[in-house]
């Protein structure tokens, strides 16, 4: 009852300021904006959260300073110091890299700290499978992909698209889950025996994708993924062709 009370409470908190997008998730409440620099950006921030302020004060909430953080991101390396960003006499530390909703996002989107936090995790998730290694293979592999994996590949599609290299830290430690589940020799860089239907980490990033993108293509997706994929004139034009085709073939059949 009282977390659907305090959505009530606070829902009219994401119009609030007047630039930038501001987005909540329970208590969680994450502010960004972009612009075509990075005082520009500083500025929108600084405004908008002096008016993000006004209104906790004004519904007698409070904001917690050591609780915020401000976090740059770009892919473009810039030179000079930052405008500082404070919530009343409080500055507003800047990160390079923050934890949000299950995600360690860095400054540049490479996802190499979000990778390292998944490695240790997944690591000793298999390693405590060691324990019940003489468990019938089929046991073991349902354990794995009930328990463990689901946990690894949790919002795969958005970090999914990381370096090769990073990826193969993780797709190790998925081969040493295969030879314990099914008891299996190693070769230099490879397991031999692997079931067809045991399919590497990068083979579930491309199927997730694939199925995202079909859902967005055909519109049963919130409105926010469907923008992103636009439905390109030559999917029809080919549908098109290919109906006249079948047209054709069906009347020189005759």
């Amino acid at each position: 009852m009282f977390p659907k009370l305090f959505s009530i409470y606070v829902d009219d908190l994401p119009e609030v300021p007047s630039s930038g997008n501001l987005e909540m998730f329970a208590d969680d409440t994450t502010f960004y904006c972009s612009g075509d620099s990075v005082d520009g950006v500083c500025a929108n921030i600084q405004s908008s959260l002096e008016e993000i302020a006004k209104w906790c004060n004004r519904n007698y909430l409070t904001i917690h300073p050591d609780k915020n953080e401000v976090m740059p991101l770009t892919r473009i390396n810039f030179i000079g110091s930052l405008r500082p960003i404070k919530l009343g006499a409080n500055v507003i530390n800047f990160v390079s890299h923050s934890h949000s909703q299950s995600f360690n996002i860095d400054n540049q989107l490479n996802w190499g700290h979000h990778i390292k936090d998944l490695e240790t995790s997944m690591a000793k998730k298999v390693k405590q499978l060691q324990r019940f290694k003489s468990f019938p293979s089929p046991i073991l592999e349902s354990i794995y992909y009930m328990r463990i994996l689901p946990s690894v590949t949790y919002g795969i599609s958005v970090w999914g698209n990381c370096s090769v290299a990073k990826l193969a830290h993780l797709e190790k430690i998925h081969l040493s889950a295969a030879k314990l589940i099914f008891k299996l020799l190693e070769t230099p860089g490879s397991l031999t025996g692997l079931p067809s239907s045991w399919k590497p980490i990068s083979y579930l990033y491309k199927s997730k994708i694939l199925c995202l993108t079909h859902k967005i293509f055909y519109g049963v997706c919130p409105e926010k993924l469907s923008s992103i994929i636009k439905k390109s004139q030559e999917i029809y034009v080919i549908k098109k062709y290919e109906r006249q085709f079948k047209t054709y073939y069906r009347e020189s059949q005759h």
